[in-house]
């Protein structure tokens, strides 16, 4: 039934996944940012630079930095894949204003839009709506040059391997086709210091015996 919508009336299946172009998909939830329609309201946008203000001042206190980090949404990356039906009504973003905010307060912060969008291979999987492992590694670079550290990763060797999208997978449930995105050629060993669930956990701990 997806399978058919999609390819004879253009039409997403499955409301949270967005048909766009050439075979990329889309998450729902991210239109109203896209589009810029229903914008944070000047208390909210507020409210959330003193929260992590407040964080900041806490990790100061514990004697360790504090960074700020958004993952944009991939239509922010890629919006020349998106349907032209979605008309954007004003090119400022939710994360622009923030990150005016937290300057306002003095909070540091990493935008890795500019390193993702202007990479000169993909940095998303067309299927799903993660950065790919040569866009996590031109990420991890720019976020420890603003921790101060020096990082090479995205200049390290990358093979193609298959992944299936969660885009993909909620569009298409009873498929089992993957994409090819790239992944680092070297593989890196290490071992979870705790029980390990899912990678959305709030608190991740391993070790490793090489650096």
């Amino acid at each position: 039934n997806s399978t058919v919508q999609a390819a004879v009336f253009r039409e997403s299946a499955s409301e949270d996944v967005v048909l766009g172009d050439g075979g990329w998909l889309f998450y729902a939830d991210t239109l109203e940012d896209f589009q810029g329609t229903n914008p944070m309201t000047g208390r909210a946008l507020f409210c959330a630079a003193r929260n992590l203000a407040l964080l900041q001042e806490y990790c100061a206190q514990q004697g360790t930095k504090f960074l700020f980090v958004c993952a944009p949404n991939k239509n922010t990356v890629y919006p020349e894949f998106m349907p032209a039906r979605y008309v954007r009504f004003t090119s400022e973003r939710n994360l622009d204003r923030l990150l005016a905010s937290l300057r306002e307060q003095g909070v540091p912060f990493c935008d890795v839009r500019d390193v993702l969008r202007n990479a000169n291979s993909l940095t998303y999987y067309r299927t799903g709506s993660h950065w790919n492992g040569y866009g996590s590694a031109l990420a991890h670079d720019q976020i420890l040059s603003a921790l101060g550290r020096d990082s090479a990763l995205a200049s390290e060797a990358f093979t193609m391997q298959p992944h299936r999208g969660d885009l993909f997978e909620m569009l298409y449930p009873a498929s089992s086709r993957t994409e090819d995105g790239p992944a680092l050629a070297h593989a890196r060993s290490f071992s979870y210091a705790d029980d390990f669930h899912a990678a959305d956990d709030q608190r991740i701990r391993t070790s490793s015996a090489a650096s």
